[in-house]
């Protein structure tokens, strides 16, 4: 295979942004994520690929709860910090207000969100594929369009 037509072709696939956070008593991991979809409409069932090197996927195989935050189109720079390693600050994470739901930090700057739980996990290749239910949806603010890869100007993929 041409590896650089690979990335050409790949980095063609639409991709929504995304933060997902998770904690364990003291243990918080936020992190931002590209590789999610919907996958089932019942249960509701949502899959994604999280980097198996990070602290999320650790923290998510201890405690299978977390939340799927989707970003609002003017919200690039939020994603941006957490493409960075999770503080845990003077009652905000990586510098952003958050609530306890669940005991699981909600990021209150964002506009819809989803709480999920693990069901399954596929193990292949530097990322593993998460497969969540939805247990739980809400809307904090209120926002026309999520973010999406091709409004920030990255590229992930390929």
């Amino acid at each position: 295979m041409d590896r650089r037509l690979r990335r050409e072709v790949l980095r063609k696939a639409t991709y929504g942004i995304y933060v997902v956070t998770a904690r364990l008593g003291e243990q918080w991991s936020a992190s931002t994520v590209t590789w999610l979809s919907q996958c089932s409409l019942e249960p509701p069932l949502l899959m994604m690929a999280i980097q198996k090197k990070g602290g999320l996927r650790a923290l998510i195989k201890k405690n299978p709860a977390a939340i799927v935050h989707i970003l609002g189109a003017g919200q690039k720079s939020i994603a941006s910090d957490f493409l960075k390693a999770t503080r845990h600050k003077d009652g905000r994470l990586n510098g952003h207000p958050y609530a306890l739901v669940r005991d699981l930090p909600l990021l209150t700057e964002i506009p819809w969100y989803c709480v999920v739980e693990a069901r399954d996990w596929i193990e292949r290749g530097d990322h593993s594929v998460l497969v969540a239910e939805i247990v739980d949806v809400g809307k904090n603010v209120d926002a026309d369009l999520p973010l999406v890869m091709w409004d920030t100007g990255w590229t992930y993929g390929g």
